[in-house]
């Protein structure tokens, strides 16, 4: 029995290396990289690489390894996020997580009513947006209002970044 489980965590612990060396690290790569990776000006870089919280990353391997990936990492108490030009690796928390935190919050000291406007324009935002009050779909080519199941969602004509701002405008018109 000790041989066969010692066979077993050897065959997992490559796997996981596999895995682990299919993963390229955005800050550990060179600036013009992270630039090109981004496509942010390096002013705009120093701000998205001042990260306590989450670790950026590219995944090289195929389907099959990618969800290997992301249920290793849902095994260890994590999450990955995938967003439109990299996947972050960061603790068990979401942009909705904290959006119901904040709006709890603010309802509990302000005494009033919070309506929350969700922006997002790819995956990671899916779960934001269906918890929004207002929903609003930033164009992308990838990722389309008919295949998510949102009710009443505003959606740009425009991509990122003019897009954000067309939709916030549709919000703040309809709240009022």
């Amino acid at each position: 029995y000790g041989d066969h489980r010692d066979l077993h965590l050897s065959i997992r612990r490559q796997r996981q290396m596999c895995i682990r060396d299919r993963c390229k690290f955005v800050l550990k790569l060179k600036k013009d990289e992270q630039l090109k990776i981004f496509g942010l000006s390096e002013k705009q870089l120093s701000y998205a690489s001042d990260r306590e919280f989450s670790v950026p990353l590219i995944f090289q391997g195929n389907k099959i390894e990618k969800n290997n990936l992301f249920k290793l990492v849902s095994d260890m108490g994590l999450t990955m996020q995938e967003g439109g030009r990299v996947i972050n690796l960061s603790d068990n928390i979401s942009k909705s997580f904290a959006m119901k935190k904040v709006k709890r919050i603010f309802e509990k000291t302000e005494k009033q009513e919070l309506k929350i406007i969700g922006v997002g324009d790819n995956f990671n935002d899916l779960d934001m947006l269906k918890n929004s009050d207002i929903a609003c779909l930033v164009f992308n080519e990838k990722f389309k209002l008919d295949t998510l199941n949102i009710k009443n969602c505003l959606v740009s004509k425009k991509p990122a970044p003019e897009g954000w701002e067309e939709v916030v405008k549709m919000a703040l018109e309809k709240i009022q």
